[in-house]
C-alpha cells in the first residue's frame, strides 16, 4: 500500500515533486501522458539501479534538515506558523545521440531542458495548492559521465540544484 506523504517534513518533498510534474516541458522530456505519469519520473531520495533504464528522471530529497523550519509567529488568539526550507532537485539525462560527438551541444541541450522545467515551475509556484518556490540555485553540474562511468553507465548529463520554498 502507498503511504501518503503529510505534514511538514514530508509534505514539502511530495508538493515539489507535484510542481515539477505538472511542468509540460518535464511531461514532455519523460515521456509521459500527464502530470500523474510523470510522477513516476520523479523519485523521493534515492533512485534505485540500475540508472540507464530510468533516464531521463529527477530526485528530490531534503537539502539540509536544519534549514527546514516550522516558526511561530504571534498572533490574535493562537499562534500562526510560517514553514520554509531548502530541498534538493537532480536531474539526470541520456546525451541524445546527435549530441555525443560534442560536449556543448549536450550540455546546452541539458540546460534547455533544464531551464523549461524551472520557468513552467516559476509561473506555476505558489498558485492553486502548488509549493510556494521562492528561489533557486545549482549546488553541482551541469556535468556529464566521465568517461570510464560512460562505459558501465551509459552517456549522461546531471544536475543538482537548490530549490528554496516557504508557506
Amino acid at each position: 500500500m502507498a503511504v501518503t506523504a503529510t505534514g511538514p517534513v514530508a509534505l514539502p518533498l511530495e508538493n515539489l515533486r507535484t510542481l515539477l510534474a505538472n511542468s509540460s516541458n518535464f511531461q514532455t522530456w519523460v515521456s509521459a501522458a500527464d502530470a500523474d505519469a510523470a510522477k513516476a519520473h520523479i523519485y523521493r531520495v534515492a533512485v534505485d539501479a540500475p540508472y540507464a533504464a530510468k533516464r531521463p528522471f529527477a530526485c528530490v530529497r531534503h537539502f539540509n534538515p536544519a534549514e527546514n523550519e516550522h516558526e511561530s509567529v504571534s498572533g490574535g488568539a493562537g499562534n500562526t506558523f510560517v514553514e520554509r526550507g531548502a530541498l534538493e532537485l537532480y536531474f539526470e539525462a541520456a546525451v541524445a545521440s546527435g549530441h555525443q560527438a560534442s560536449h556543448a551541444d549536450a550540455e546546452l541541450q541539458f540546460l534547455n531542458d533544464v531551464g523549461s522545467f524551472l520557468s513552467d515551475m516559476d509561473a506555476l509556484s505558489g498558485t492553486d495548492g502548488y509549493l510556494n518556490m521562492t528561489g533557486w540555485s545549482f549546488l553541482a553540474g551541469p556535468q556529464r559521465a566521465s568517461e570510464d562511468e560512460s562505459q558501465s553507465e551509459g552517456d549522461y548529463m546531471q544536475c543538482l540544484l537548490r530549490i528554496e520554498w516557504s508557506i
